[in-house]
């Protein structure tokens, strides 16, 4: 029967609960579709309504609402800019050879004196225009870099210094001064014209509307999930981020769509002097950290999603490692020491092994390396005078294999990359005559995060 030690383990054993909280969304931000089984409007100001077949399917973040020429969106409209702004949306085509298509209109009446478009046009090309009262300024005619079968990030963004068309985030520039419409109160078609006619065969997602000219690094193309953090340059984890739904307890933090928010600690005056931001948890929020420590650790941290995350969870987090256990292998023993987790299969783990023990015949030896007080002048792989037993002896083994501890440290501290199997990690020391041996090695199981 194999012997089992540990130090010390940290699990989290609570109940999880989700609980509803308001979304933060940016000030600027006047409208957002996400599409997530419905039309309506994030910031629940105009809410939109379906008209005709449509359906939802996988999209770019989410769910994506599915047109294919069967429907369209439709919401009374208030609230934009006129001075300046932004729309954006990201567009999946499946049938370029229909022309034209619209994909996102704002329009003050049928009439059409004023108002804002994105469409695919007759000569299969996009149009970026904005109409008042006969005046139009316009990036037209772009046919590069626009796909069917594949997400297409679209935005326009305007001032009165002119506009800017972005196609997947290539700019395109139209620096014309312009008088913009002075009232832009009317009705929002996703997908559609005003008459209902032009109809898009695509999946749409994430339609936002701002009211104020964002700058190319602030668009939605960079950022599918308004955190801050560039989701194309890899910099972002979690590219799918939304606030976190959690009652905070005590001392612990979540993310509430603008900022990492924390309860202070009641009685003291004061919360903990930490200052997370999206940057540091690498574009994610605590129910995706804890979604992710769970799924690499294999542990329960349920007391974490009802009150949100501690500052330790958060600080692993951002160092990217978490401690699982501390295993103690004692020199003497003969049958080998199992962690008590097993390590989740294929998850990346660190194996942190550290201090010396003792053999007898005045001998300490760490991980790899030993020293016999009398015949060494200095630390070898091999145990001075008894060389013949060769370089293995009083190494300590993991998965009884002898692995590479790498060279000598003088703190006999050494780490080991190792790949979880989906079981335990067994760890022995070898030795042909352990039973005068004293004291014990210790092994630091440590989980990569990312």
């Amino acid at each position: 029967m194999k012997k089992i030690l540990i130090v010390f383990i940290v699990l989290a054993a609570f109940i999880t609960i989700a609980l509803p909280v308001s979304a933060a969304l940016p000030d600027d931000l006047v409208g957002w579709w996400k599409f997530e089984g419905d039309a309506d409007d994030e910031t629940e100001i105009n809410n939109g309504t379906e008209v005709g077949t449509n359906s939802y399917t996988t999209g770019q973040v989410g769910q994506a609402i599915s047109l294919n020429g069967n429907g369209y969106v439709f919401a009374p409209y208030s609230g934009l800019n006129e001075e300046e702004g932004t729309f954006e949306l990201w567009v999946y085509p499946q049938d370029l050879s229909i022309k034209p298509q619209a994909f996102m209109e704002i329009n003050t009446d049928a009439g059409q004196p004023n108002n804002y478009q994105i469409q695919y046009w007759t000569n299969g090309k996009l149009y970026f225009r904005i109409n008042k009262l006969g005046q139009e300024i316009s990036v037209d005619a772009i046919s590069a870099g626009f796909t069917e079968g594949d997400w297409n990030h679209l935005a326009m963004t305007w001032n009165t210094s002119g506009m800017k068309a972005y196609v997947n985030g290539t700019e395109y520039t139209n620096a014309t001064a312009f008088t913009f419409p002075n009232d832009m109160s009317g009705n929002l078609f996703i997908g559609a014209w005003h008459d209902g006619t032009r109809k898009s065969h695509a999946l749409i997602d994430e339609v936002r509307i701002w009211k104020i000219a964002l700058t190319e690094e602030d668009l939605g193309y960079y950022d599918y999930d308004l955190d801050g953090v560039n989701d194309e340059s890899g910099e972002d984890l979690c590219p799918d981020t939304w606030p976190d739904e959690m009652v905070l307890g005590t001392n612990r933090w979540k993310w509430n769509g603008i900022n990492w928010e924390t309860e202070e600690n009641k009685g003291n005056g004061k919360g903990p002097e930490f200052d997370p931001t999206m940057d540091n948890t690498q574009g994610c929020s605590c129910k995706q950290i804890l979604d992710r420590m769970s799924d690499t650790t294999g542990l329960d941290f349920g007391g974490h999603y009802k009150y949100g995350c501690s500052k330790s969870i958060l600080e692993d987090w951002i160092e990217g490692e978490y401690f699982i256990e501390t295993v103690e292998v004692p020199a003497n023993d003969v049958d080998g020491v199992e962690s008590l987790m097993p390590l989740v299969f294929e998850t990346d783990y660190i194996l942190k092994a550290y201090g010396t023990a003792f053999a007898g015949d005045n001998i300490e030896f760490d991980a790899k390396y030993s020293f016999r007080t009398g015949s060494s002048t200095g630390w070898t792989d091999t145990v001075s005078t008894y060389e013949y037993l060769g370089p293995e002896l009083l190494d300590l083994y993991v998965d009884a294999t002898n692995i590479d501890w790498g060279g000598y440290n003088p703190d006999n501290i050494y780490w080991y990359n190792y790949t979880g199997t989906g079981s335990v990690v067994e760890f022995w020391i070898y030795d042909t005559y352990p039973v005068n041996n004293e004291g014990s090695l210790f092994v630091d199981i440590i989980a990569k995060l990312w």
